[in-house]
Protein backbone atom coordinates (compact mmCIF):
# COMPACT_ATOMS: atom_id res chain seq x y z
CA UNK A 1 0.00 0.00 0.00
CA UNK A 2 1.18 3.43 -0.90
CA UNK A 3 2.42 5.71 1.81
CA UNK A 4 0.57 9.39 1.24
CA UNK A 5 3.03 11.95 1.70
CA UNK A 6 1.91 15.31 4.03
CA UNK A 7 2.38 17.87 2.19
CA UNK A 8 5.05 20.57 4.01
CA UNK A 9 3.23 23.51 5.60
CA UNK A 10 4.19 26.95 3.77
CA UNK A 11 6.14 28.98 5.64
CA UNK A 12 6.67 32.39 5.47
CA UNK A 13 10.20 32.42 3.36
CA UNK A 14 8.53 30.32 0.80
CA UNK A 15 7.48 33.32 -1.20
CA UNK A 16 10.58 35.17 -0.93
CA UNK A 17 12.94 34.68 -4.18
CA UNK A 18 16.46 33.64 -3.38
CA UNK A 19 18.35 36.65 -3.06
CA UNK A 20 22.15 37.01 -3.32
CA UNK A 21 24.24 39.75 -1.91
CA UNK A 22 27.69 41.01 -2.40
CA UNK A 23 29.65 41.51 0.42
CA UNK A 24 33.32 43.60 0.66
CA UNK A 25 35.28 40.87 3.07
CA UNK A 26 38.87 41.48 3.80
CA UNK A 27 39.30 43.74 0.60
CA UNK A 28 37.61 40.64 -1.57
CA UNK A 29 34.15 40.83 -3.00
CA UNK A 30 32.22 37.50 -1.65
CA UNK A 31 28.52 36.74 -1.59
CA UNK A 32 25.98 35.24 0.40
CA UNK A 33 22.62 33.98 -0.54
CA UNK A 34 19.36 34.05 1.35
CA UNK A 35 17.13 30.74 0.66
CA UNK A 36 14.54 29.42 2.47
CA UNK A 37 15.08 31.67 4.99
CA UNK A 38 18.47 30.83 5.77
CA UNK A 39 21.85 33.02 5.20
CA UNK A 40 24.62 30.71 3.08
CA UNK A 41 27.78 31.99 2.79
CA UNK A 42 29.39 31.03 -0.30
CA UNK A 43 32.98 31.68 0.24
CA UNK A 44 33.64 30.84 3.96
CA UNK A 45 33.97 27.27 5.98
CA UNK A 46 32.12 29.31 8.71
CA UNK A 47 33.33 25.84 11.64
CA UNK A 48 36.58 26.81 10.16
CA UNK A 49 36.34 30.31 10.53
CA UNK A 50 35.28 29.86 14.04
CA UNK A 51 37.74 27.54 14.96
CA UNK A 52 40.79 29.70 13.80
CA UNK A 53 38.23 33.36 15.74
CA UNK A 54 39.12 30.90 19.11
CA UNK A 55 43.14 30.75 18.71
CA UNK A 56 42.98 34.79 18.32
CA UNK A 57 42.09 35.58 14.55
CA UNK A 58 39.01 38.01 13.83
CA UNK A 59 36.28 36.88 12.07
CA UNK A 60 35.73 37.56 8.41
CA UNK A 61 33.39 40.20 7.64
CA UNK A 62 30.74 37.81 6.39
CA UNK A 63 30.40 35.45 9.11
CA UNK A 64 29.82 38.38 11.39
CA UNK A 65 26.92 39.65 8.87
CA UNK A 66 25.65 35.75 9.40
CA UNK A 67 25.85 36.07 13.14
CA UNK A 68 24.04 39.81 12.87
CA UNK A 69 21.48 38.12 11.04
CA UNK A 70 20.91 35.41 13.41
CA UNK A 71 21.08 37.42 16.30
CA UNK A 72 18.70 40.34 15.58
CA UNK A 73 15.36 39.53 16.47
CA UNK A 74 14.01 42.33 18.25
CA UNK A 75 11.11 44.29 17.17
CA UNK A 76 12.72 47.68 17.70
CA UNK A 77 15.30 47.01 14.76
CA UNK A 78 12.30 46.84 12.61
CA UNK A 79 12.11 50.87 11.64
CA UNK A 80 16.15 50.52 10.82
CA UNK A 81 15.93 46.78 8.86
CA UNK A 82 12.26 47.90 6.87
CA UNK A 83 12.44 51.24 5.40
CA UNK A 84 15.86 52.02 4.67
CA UNK A 85 16.86 52.22 1.04
CA UNK A 86 20.45 52.98 1.59
CA UNK A 87 23.37 50.56 1.43
CA UNK A 88 26.52 51.26 3.77
CA UNK A 89 29.84 51.36 1.79
CA UNK A 90 32.59 48.91 2.44
CA UNK A 91 34.52 52.11 3.31
CA UNK A 92 32.43 53.45 6.07
CA UNK A 93 31.51 50.28 7.30
CA UNK A 94 35.79 49.71 7.61
CA UNK A 95 35.34 52.89 8.90
CA UNK A 96 32.57 51.78 11.51
CA UNK A 97 34.57 48.49 12.68
CA UNK A 98 37.99 50.36 13.35
CA UNK A 99 35.65 53.14 15.11
CA UNK A 100 33.47 50.27 17.19
CA UNK A 101 37.25 48.08 17.85
CA UNK A 102 38.84 51.02 19.40
CA UNK A 103 35.51 52.25 21.98
CA UNK A 104 36.10 48.41 22.62
CA UNK A 105 39.34 48.73 24.09
CA UNK A 106 38.71 52.14 25.82
CA UNK A 107 36.05 50.53 27.76
CA UNK A 108 38.03 47.48 28.79
CA UNK A 109 41.09 50.17 29.32
CA UNK A 110 38.56 52.35 31.71
CA UNK A 111 38.09 49.07 34.09
CA UNK A 112 41.05 48.13 33.86
CA UNK A 113 42.34 51.26 35.34
CA UNK A 114 39.45 51.82 37.82
CA UNK A 115 40.86 48.48 39.09
CA UNK A 116 44.30 48.76 39.20
CA UNK A 117 46.76 46.74 40.79
CA UNK A 118 44.45 46.58 44.23
CA UNK A 119 42.55 44.40 45.55
CA UNK A 120 38.81 45.06 45.94
CA UNK A 121 35.84 43.77 47.66
CA UNK A 122 34.36 41.29 45.51
CA UNK A 123 31.27 42.91 44.98
CA UNK A 124 32.89 46.02 43.49
CA UNK A 125 34.37 43.50 40.69
CA UNK A 126 31.33 42.10 39.87
CA UNK A 127 29.95 45.68 39.33
CA UNK A 128 32.29 46.96 37.85
CA UNK A 129 32.50 43.63 35.37
CA UNK A 130 28.58 44.27 34.84
CA UNK A 131 29.24 47.84 33.70
CA UNK A 132 31.72 46.61 31.28
CA UNK A 133 29.76 43.80 30.02
CA UNK A 134 26.88 45.89 28.89
CA UNK A 135 29.47 48.49 27.55
CA UNK A 136 31.01 45.35 25.07
CA UNK A 137 27.43 44.15 25.03
CA UNK A 138 26.25 48.13 23.52
CA UNK A 139 29.06 48.37 21.14
CA UNK A 140 28.39 45.13 19.94
CA UNK A 141 24.81 45.53 18.94
CA UNK A 142 26.13 49.23 17.41
CA UNK A 143 28.67 47.15 15.00
CA UNK A 144 26.24 44.54 14.03
CA UNK A 145 23.18 47.54 13.26
CA UNK A 146 25.89 48.45 10.99
CA UNK A 147 26.30 45.16 9.20
CA UNK A 148 22.57 45.24 9.15
CA UNK A 149 23.16 48.62 7.01
CA UNK A 150 25.66 46.89 4.80
CA UNK A 151 23.38 44.81 3.28
CA UNK A 152 21.29 45.33 0.53
CA UNK A 153 17.62 45.98 1.02
CA UNK A 154 15.82 43.17 -0.27
CA UNK A 155 17.78 41.29 2.29
CA UNK A 156 17.14 43.89 4.93
CA UNK A 157 13.47 43.23 4.66
CA UNK A 158 13.72 39.63 4.37
CA UNK A 159 15.10 40.22 8.02
CA UNK A 160 12.40 42.53 8.40
CA UNK A 161 9.88 39.48 8.23
CA UNK A 162 11.66 37.39 10.26
CA UNK A 163 11.33 39.46 13.09
CA UNK A 164 7.64 39.80 12.57
CA UNK A 165 7.30 36.17 12.23
CA UNK A 166 9.22 35.55 15.82
CA UNK A 167 6.61 38.42 17.29
CA UNK A 168 3.84 36.29 15.78
CA UNK A 169 4.89 33.28 17.47
CA UNK A 170 4.70 35.07 20.26
CA UNK A 171 1.38 36.76 19.63
CA UNK A 172 -0.82 34.72 22.50
CA UNK A 173 1.50 36.30 24.78
CA UNK A 174 -0.57 39.74 26.31
CA UNK A 175 3.37 40.49 27.52
CA UNK A 176 4.60 40.14 24.68
CA UNK A 177 1.87 41.92 22.79
CA UNK A 178 2.35 44.92 25.40
CA UNK A 179 6.23 45.02 25.44
CA UNK A 180 7.00 44.91 21.63
CA UNK A 181 3.15 46.37 19.95
CA UNK A 182 3.99 50.07 19.83
CA UNK A 183 7.16 48.88 17.41
CA UNK A 184 4.94 46.63 15.30
CA UNK A 185 2.03 48.83 14.63
CA UNK A 186 4.75 51.48 13.73
CA UNK A 187 5.74 49.21 11.01
CA UNK A 188 2.34 48.29 10.22
CA UNK A 189 1.68 51.91 9.86
CA UNK A 190 4.55 52.67 7.64
CA UNK A 191 3.29 50.15 4.89
CA UNK A 192 -0.50 50.29 5.44
CA UNK A 193 -0.81 53.94 5.04
CA UNK A 194 0.29 54.95 1.47
CA UNK A 195 -1.55 51.75 0.17
CA UNK A 196 -4.62 52.64 1.98
CA UNK A 197 -4.01 56.51 0.76
CA UNK A 198 -3.27 54.79 -3.07
CA UNK A 199 -6.79 52.45 -2.74
CA UNK A 200 -8.34 55.94 -2.26
CA UNK A 201 -7.10 58.20 -4.73
CA UNK A 202 -7.86 55.43 -6.82
CA UNK A 203 -11.29 54.95 -6.01
CA UNK A 204 -12.02 58.83 -5.76
CA UNK A 205 -10.34 60.76 -7.98
CA UNK A 206 -11.51 64.15 -6.87
CA UNK A 207 -9.25 63.70 -3.58
CA UNK A 208 -7.40 67.07 -3.57
CA UNK A 209 -3.84 66.51 -3.77
CA UNK A 210 -2.66 68.17 -0.61
CA UNK A 211 -5.24 65.92 1.28
CA UNK A 212 -4.37 64.36 4.56
CA UNK A 213 -4.58 60.64 5.42
CA UNK A 214 -4.59 59.61 8.78
CA UNK A 215 -3.86 56.42 9.88
CA UNK A 216 -4.46 54.47 13.57
CA UNK A 217 -3.36 50.85 13.64
CA UNK A 218 -4.58 47.99 15.81
CA UNK A 219 -3.01 44.51 15.52
CA UNK A 220 -5.41 42.11 16.17
CA UNK A 221 -5.06 39.51 18.88
CA UNK A 222 -5.55 36.16 18.07
CA UNK A 223 -8.93 35.05 17.41
CA UNK A 224 -9.78 38.69 16.15
CA UNK A 225 -11.10 39.53 12.64
CA UNK A 226 -9.35 41.96 10.40
CA UNK A 227 -11.21 45.17 9.93
CA UNK A 228 -11.20 48.76 8.39
CA UNK A 229 -13.27 51.91 9.64
CA UNK A 230 -13.07 55.10 6.79
CA UNK A 231 -14.10 57.80 6.20
CA UNK A 232 -13.17 60.10 3.38
CA UNK A 233 -13.80 63.78 1.48
CA UNK A 234 -11.96 65.68 -0.14
CA UNK A 235 -9.89 66.88 2.30
CA UNK A 236 -8.46 63.11 3.11
CA UNK A 237 -9.14 60.30 5.31
CA UNK A 238 -9.13 58.81 8.91
CA UNK A 239 -8.87 55.66 9.14
CA UNK A 240 -8.82 52.82 12.22
CA UNK A 241 -7.09 49.54 10.63
CA UNK A 242 -7.32 46.23 12.55
CA UNK A 243 -4.98 43.51 10.84
CA UNK A 244 -3.80 40.26 12.10
CA UNK A 245 0.72 39.92 12.22
CA UNK A 246 0.05 37.48 9.32
CA UNK A 247 -0.95 40.33 6.79
CA UNK A 248 2.64 41.16 6.72
CA UNK A 249 3.79 37.65 5.84
CA UNK A 250 0.41 36.52 4.02
CA UNK A 251 -0.25 39.40 2.22
CA UNK A 252 2.02 41.99 1.89
CA UNK A 253 5.05 39.68 0.97
CA UNK A 254 2.98 38.00 -1.60
CA UNK A 255 2.41 40.94 -3.65
CA UNK A 256 -1.32 41.35 -2.99
CA UNK A 257 -1.59 44.30 -0.52
CA UNK A 258 -2.98 46.39 -3.38
CA UNK A 259 -4.38 44.98 -6.28
CA UNK A 260 -6.41 47.19 -8.31
CA UNK A 261 -6.62 50.05 -6.12
CA UNK A 262 -8.12 47.43 -3.61
CA UNK A 263 -6.01 47.63 -0.22
CA UNK A 264 -6.35 43.18 0.48
CA UNK A 265 -6.75 42.31 4.59
CA UNK A 266 -6.29 38.92 4.21
CA UNK A 267 -6.90 35.68 2.77
CA UNK A 268 -9.93 33.75 3.33
CA UNK A 269 -9.69 30.32 1.95
CA UNK A 270 -7.78 28.50 -0.34
CA UNK A 271 -3.94 26.31 -0.40
CA UNK A 272 -1.44 29.62 -0.89
CA UNK A 273 -0.08 27.27 -3.94
CA UNK A 274 -3.33 28.58 -5.57
CA UNK A 275 -2.84 30.96 -8.67
CA UNK A 276 -6.91 32.58 -7.21
CA UNK A 277 -7.94 32.42 -3.69
CA UNK A 278 -10.83 34.22 -1.76
CA UNK A 279 -10.05 37.16 -0.32
CA UNK A 280 -11.12 40.18 1.98
CA UNK A 281 -10.78 43.58 0.85
CA UNK A 282 -11.69 46.86 1.30
CA UNK A 283 -13.44 48.97 -1.70
CA UNK A 284 -14.89 52.95 -1.45
CA UNK A 285 -18.47 53.73 -1.25
CA UNK A 286 -20.02 57.30 -1.43
CA UNK A 287 -22.29 57.85 1.48
CA UNK A 288 -22.74 61.64 0.46
CA UNK A 289 -22.17 64.12 -2.58
CA UNK A 290 -18.30 64.95 -1.65
CA UNK A 291 -18.48 61.62 1.38
CA UNK A 292 -17.21 57.83 0.81
CA UNK A 293 -17.08 55.10 2.87
CA UNK A 294 -14.63 51.79 3.32
CA UNK A 295 -16.53 48.66 2.76
CA UNK A 296 -14.84 45.62 3.28
CA UNK A 297 -16.23 43.01 1.12
CA UNK A 298 -14.98 39.10 -0.24
CA UNK A 299 -13.05 39.15 -3.11
CA UNK A 300 -10.83 36.90 -5.57
CA UNK A 301 -7.70 36.84 -6.45
CA UNK A 302 -6.15 36.15 -9.16
CA UNK A 303 -2.57 35.63 -10.25
CA UNK A 304 -1.80 36.36 -14.55
CA UNK A 305 0.77 34.48 -16.90
CA UNK A 306 3.05 36.98 -16.21
CA UNK A 307 2.77 36.90 -12.06
CA UNK A 308 0.45 40.15 -11.85
CA UNK A 309 -2.72 39.55 -9.61
CA UNK A 310 -6.04 41.10 -10.72
CA UNK A 311 -9.04 41.17 -7.94
CA UNK A 312 -12.97 40.80 -8.49
CA UNK A 313 -15.71 41.27 -5.92
CA UNK A 314 -17.90 38.22 -5.10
Amino acid sequence: MATRLTPRPHRWCDWLPAITAEISCGGQPHHVTLRRGKLVLHDHDVLAERSLSALGAQLPVCVEVLDAWRGMRGSDLLADVLFSEGTLSPEELAYRRSRNEIERGRVRGRVKASLGGMQHPPEMRRRLQGLLDKSLLREKRLWDLSLVEAMPPALRRALALSIIVRAERHWHDEDYRRAHGADLESALTTLAAPLLEQSARGWRRNVKPYASFVLEPRLLVPGEQPAVDAALDTDGASVLLSLSLSWFTDVWVRGIALVDDCFVLCRTGGSPDDASFPVAAVRWERDGRNTSKSVQAPAIVTRGHHGDWSLHWV
